[in-house]
C-alpha cells in the first residue's frame, strides 16, 4: 500500500532497490520508514531526488505523521507544504534573513 501511495509502479516492486532510479529508491526508503512505526523521524534532504509528486507525496506523508503524535527533525533546502500539520518550523537564523 505504502508503494503504490508514494508512487511507485508495481513494476518495481519486485525488482532490487539498487536497480531503481534515484527517485524510486528516495520513495522505496520512505515507503520502509512509515511502515518501521517510528515516534521520531530524522530525515537529511528527504525531498532530493524526487520529482514534484514525490514532494507532494512527501509532505502529505509527514502531515499525517505530525498529526498523529509522531516528531519529525528534518534539514531541507526544498519547501515541504506543511500546512494543516501540527508542527513548529525553525529556520536558522542565518537562512530566514
Amino acid at each position: 500500500e505504502q508503494l503504490h501511495r508514494l508512487g511507485l509502479a508495481e513494476g518495481a516492486w519486485a525488482r532490487p532497490v539498487r536497480s531503481l532510479s534515484a527517485g524510486q529508491q528516495r520513495r522505496a526508503a520512505l515507503a520502509r520508514l512509515v511502515l518501521w512505526d517510528a515516534t521520531l523521524w530524522l530525515l537529511d534532504e528527504p525531498a532530493s531526488n524526487l520529482d514534484a509528486g514525490g514532494q507532494d507525496a512527501l509532505s502529505g506523508l509527514l502531515r499525517e505523521h505530525l498529526n498523529a503524535g509522531g516528531m519529525a527533525l528534518l534539514a531541507t533546502h526544498l519547501p515541504l507544504d506543511l500546512r494543516g500539520a501540527d508542527s513548529r518550523l525553525w529556520e536558522h537564523p542565518a537562512v530566514a534573513a
